[in-house]
């Protein structure tokens, strides 16, 4: 049967055909399940990083509001039933997920918005906010009396002229903060859970806080004994790992969450996560045969001129690059065009796949980054003004402090502003005109200072500017500047009559002013950003004594 050297040759190229195409397609369907399998995983970490700092930023803005809600002035005069319809707003919020705002005094009596006053002595939260003298503090998950749930809750100490009267609290359902994350997904089957400091869980599908059940007795509950992610998710900032749960393999990615203290983790079933994986192996194969099936077919009609196409198509194969070569002769009126067509089409329709996929990767990194800059504004501005907050000054005053030492500046100013007779203005006529007197002259300000100059409410009636690059000279001429553009924006009667729709009579001693103290900060300073504020706060506070005893 094989007598003739070209039966002969024929079987051979056959032979050789059937290896070639069965190794190629065997070794680049490993190899790319490999790469995808190792990219989803990657970004899989990624995804849980950025739901982590969504979660944490979203922490961020319950502080911030819980600070500015601890320097209103009903809370400070103790108005309680008055700050408590304040705050009811934020409780019914969608923005917030607050179950629940209350003060606390020293005494650890907690006044809740009800009116009922109970006593929190035995919460380990009210020792770490009032002992420690900590800027907030996000408690371990308890068993909440007042509402009957589980529950965390987020402090900030309250203090008045910079002496703590107490703290103020916001308490959060644990079943509340599952919600704000239950959409948290990698695959169709995939699902979040928290846990606290000390490994306890505090949400999870399968279990309630209320079993205190910890991760390192979760093979009691069918998971494999002891995988090595649960002791990494214990260590660990942040990792990946597979366990086995019900007879099925999962696999788990965690990070650490900001502000908190917990760990993020997601769980795929491993399967459904490498889901893209198991359609691209499919596809491979299924070509591969398609290619190693006409192959067959060829052979019987072919000659040794295809000897050198088949070598070139291997070497395409082996590259992961397209077919290009210019077929001739006998080769271009034979299968072998078919044969080339089918192999650019399978690398095609894989490139296309993976392409994609990586375009599916990107969208969502991109909706979850124009998320986490949403919640990011919210933290950084004051809710009344828009201008920054007290904790984002702190912020840029420690970056204008950084700046001076690493020479990028040579110096800069801070300005410590107090409204005069404010408080007046918001007694007599009510918080909407303090609150519209309040964003006029921020806005004032804002506007008025130059563009590389920073601008934010520090509390109350206080705000600071600080001002780079700039002579005490200069600086003098232009707080003089900036009081007088004052008095002429809020001295005009029809101004004031226009907000409140009556006409008013406003003393002369109680006219809107401004009382302006300042510290500079040059390469020799050894200040603090808390030293400066309190400088140029005590230079206010003389300038306002000079004031008042005109």
């Amino acid at each position: 049967m094989f007598q003739s050297i070209r039966n002969r040759a024929i079987l051979i190229y056959l032979i050789i055909f059937v290896i070639i195409i069965g190794t190629l397609t065997y070794t680049f369907s490993e190899s790319t399940t490999s790469e995808m399998r190792s990219l989803i995983i990657e970004n899989s970490k990624e995804i849980t990083r950025l739901q982590a700092e969504i979660i944490s930023n979203n922490l961020e803005l319950h502080i911030s509001t819980l600070e500015q809600l601890a320097s209103m002035n009903s809370l400070l005069n103790k108005k309680i039933d008055r700050f408590n319809q304040t705050t009811m707003k934020y409780t019914d919020s969608d923005k917030f997920i607050f179950d629940h705002i209350y003060f606390i005094d020293l005494e650890g009596n907690s006044y809740w918005q009800d009116g009922t006053i109970g006593n929190v002595t035995d919460r380990e939260y009210f020792y770490q906010i009032i002992e420690n003298n900590l800027d907030y503090y996000v408690s371990q998950p308890y068993m909440g009396r007042y509402l009957k749930a589980p529950a965390v809750a987020i402090l900030v100490p309250v203090r008045d002229s910079g002496e703590l009267i107490g703290a103020l609290a916001g308490s959060i359902k644990v079943e509340s903060l599952s919600k704000s994350f239950e959409n948290v997904k990698l695959a169709t089957e995939s699902y979040g859970w928290i846990i606290d400091r000390q490994g306890t869980i505090i949400t999870h599908p399968d279990f309630q806080y209320e079993n205190y059940v910890n991760i390192q007795d979760l093979p009691k509950y069918g998971y494999s004994n002891e995988p090595e992610v649960i002791q990494s998710l214990l260590k660990d900032s942040s990792g990946s790992g597979t366990f086995e749960s019900d007879g099925e393999n999962h696999i788990m990615t965690f990070t650490k969450i900001p502000y908190a203290g917990w760990k993020l983790g997601i769980t795929s079933k491993e399967d459904d996560i490498y889901s893209p994986t198991a359609i691209i192996r499919e596809m491979v194969v299924t070509r591969g045969l398609l290619l190693l099936l006409i192959g067959l077919i060829l052979t019987t009609f072919i000659t040794y001129s295809l000897l050198k196409p088949i070598e070139k198509l291997t070497e395409s194969a082996k590259a992961s690059l397209p077919f290009k070569s210019n077929l001739t002769g006998l080769q271009k009126n034979t299968e072998m065009m078919t044969l080339v067509d089918t192999y650019n089409s399978m690398h095609s329709a894989i490139e296309k796949h993976t392409s994609q996929l990586e375009g599916l990767v990107e969208k969502r990194t991109e909706e979850l980054r124009v998320a986490n800059k949403k919640l990011t504004k919210l933290a950084t501005r004051d809710a009344l003004t828009g201008i920054y907050n007290r904790h984002q000054l702190y912020i840029e005053i420690n970056d204008f402090i950084e700046s001076v030492k690493e020479n990028r500046i040579n110096t800069f100013s801070l300005c410590f502003i107090d409204i005069n007779n404010f408080k007046y203005y918001n007694d007599t006529f009510g918080h909407d005109l303090g609150d519209e007197i309040l964003i006029k002259i921020s806005g004032h300000m804002a506007s008025f200072i130059r563009s590389k100059d920073v601008i934010g409410r520090y509390g109350g009636d206080e705000f600071i500017i600080l001002l780079p690059h700039i002579e005490e000279d200069q600086l003098q001429k232009l707080i003089v500047r900036l009081i007088q553009s004052v008095e002429d924006l809020i001295h005009d009667q029809d101004y004031l009559e226009n907000l409140l729709g009556q006409e008013v009579q406003i003393p002369n001693d109680k006219e809107i002013s401004l009382s302006i103290g300042y510290a500079r900060y040059i390469s020799s300073s050894k200040y603090t950003a808390d030293d400066l504020i309190k400088s140029a706060d005590g230079k206010m506070y003389e300038m306002k004594r000079q004031i008042k005893g005109k």
